[in-house]
């Protein structure tokens, strides 16, 4: 895996199981735990969402179509993407005035370090409002 410096219209948010953080300057720093990273994008079904809502924002159905997992498997891993910062919500209207949750991806990068100070793992996140990539 390679690791990219941030550029100045990045954040990266890193998650040590050390402590200590690689961080840039003006970055936030997660309480997250690797291991809980890790596990999440472990999971195939997981790995489909995000993969889903990486290049657009979609709601919960549009995603659970496109990745063959039902509506409650999606609801699940968005849930715990979400809690982990690299999926966000937001409400979205139709003309008939029926809402929905569209999600869309956060990060833009995890990367998983293993060095003399143990396991690491730095999500790069997109600003706000941008899609990832952009």
């Amino acid at each position: 895996m390679t690791m990219q410096p941030p550029s100045s219209e990045q954040s990266e948010r890193t998650t040590e199981t050390t402590g200590r953080s690689d961080a840039t300057s003006g970055s936030d720093e997660s309480t997250v735990d690797p291991a809980t990273v890790l596990e999440l994008i472990g999971d195939a079904n997981t790995r489909a969402v995000l993969g889903a809502v990486a290049g657009q924002p979609r709601s919960a159905r549009e995603i659970a179509e496109a990745t063959d997992v039902s509506r409650v498997t999606a609801y699940r891993r968005l849930d715990r993407l979400e809690a982990l910062g690299l999926v966000d919500s937001t409400t979205a209207f139709d003309e008939n005035g029926h809402h929905h949750e569209q999600y869309r991806a956060t990060c833009e990068r995890v990367v998983v370090r293993l060095d003399a100070d143990g396991l690491g793992v730095s999500v790069r996140t997109s600003p706000e409002g941008d899609e990832p990539g952009e």
